[in-house]
């Protein structure tokens, strides 16, 4: 089959595995015993798809966060030395569309994050730190009296600062200060918030 045909089902395996597509699930975690006798240009244009989906909508634009069911699976890809054409693409693909990242997906740099937390009600996380500016923000104007907090787990939260900074777990350095915040029941965090940087600067 021609590579771009390939790229297109590899969109669609990743989107079928997704939906919990039994098969394209198990393609995609056994990427690479099952795609083992392929030529090299194939089974890049397979995983040059399944990444593109990922991040991009089926009109080619940048989601606004990602298609993350299978996300760590794909991106534990990253450490076999053959593949890394595949997420050179990805990387230059989001780079392309003006993408501003703390961290490019796709090259492999780390990123610590820290989540500040004080006592007031509860634990609440008062400011998330990115390269010591805090990114923390609401997203819909509330007025200064108006503030509405929900409350999250840490392990939820972290799945979230990875789904909005685009980056698999195993990149993301999440601390916690108080550093005992990381084993709380229970956080508080303003409603609708985010740490994606603004869309005007994309």
């Amino acid at each position: 089959m021609a590579k771009n045909s390939l790229f297109v089902i590899g969109r669609n395996i990743y989107q079928a595995a997704c939906g919990d597509a039994h098969g394209a699930g198990e393609f995609v975690r056994n990427f690479m015993n099952v795609t083992s006798g392929y030529p090299g240009d194939k089974r890049k244009a397979i995983l040059d798809g399944m990444l593109f989906e990922i991040f991009f909508d089926k009109d080619g634009k940048l989601r606004e966060g990602l298609k993350n069911r299978l996300f760590e699976e794909v991106f534990e890809l990253q450490q076999y030395e053959e593949l890394k054409d595949s997420f050179e693409f990805i990387a230059e693909a989001l780079t392309a569309t003006g993408g501003d990242f703390y961290a490019v997906p796709g090259k492999g740099h780390e990123l610590a994050v820290t989540v500040s937390t004080k006592k007031k009600d509860g634990l609440l996380v008062d400011a998330i730190y990115i390269g010591g500016h805090d990114v923390l923000r609401i997203e819909h104007a509330w007025g200064a009296d108006e503030v509405r907090y929900a409350s999250t787990e840490p392990k939820d939260l972290i799945d979230r600062l990875r789904d909005q900074l685009f980056l698999p777990a195993r990149l993301l350095k999440v601390s916690f200060t108080p550093k005992e915040a990381v084993s709380a029941d229970e956080l508080l965090i303003p409603s609708h918030w985010t740490v994606q940087k603004q869309p005007a600067s994309r």
